[in-house]
């Protein structure tokens, strides 16, 4: 996965449209939100062949595992340039916390904050220094 000519500005622009959303499963949560910011980078669709199949966690989780992957983290170590340490990451980088759930709370590095698609929230900024997880893009 390559990021694109100009993929800053398309960053910027990403974030500030996944904020304004609502969180709804199957539509703007942490895969596909996470999935839309990375499209707009890199015109790669991670989420492509799930986006809008499912409609609660645990569909997402049999989907991935279908797959005959682990989780989300074995996941994402295949559709990004690899996993990295979290101190490491750079702006639109892939993101994650609570690792050890079914389903971590995924996002983009934006810098020293990472917008994280929570459950309940929406498209909320942590600070990085809170995650646990990155995958280089």
């Amino acid at each position: 996965m390559q990021r694109k000519e100009g993929w800053e500005l398309k960053l910027d622009s990403a974030l500030q449209d996944v904020v304004s959303k609502p969180y709804i499963l199957g539509e703007t949560d942490c895969f596909a939100g996470t999935s839309d910011v990375i499209l707009e980078m890199t015109d790669k669709d991670i989420l492509e062949r799930w986006r809008g199949k499912y409609q609660s966690f645990m569909q997402a989780a049999r989907m991935i595992r279908g797959e005959d992957y682990v989780g989300v983290t074995d996941w994402l170590d295949q559709v990004t340039q690899g996993r990295i340490e979290p101190k490491l990451a750079q702006r639109g980088d892939i993101v994650a916390r609570h690792i050890g759930r079914v389903v971590p709370s995924l996002g983009i590095c934006a810098g020293k904050d990472a917008l994280l698609f929570i459950h309940g929230l929406g498209a909320t900024y942590k600070p990085m220094v809170t995650i646990e997880a990155a995958w280089r893009v």
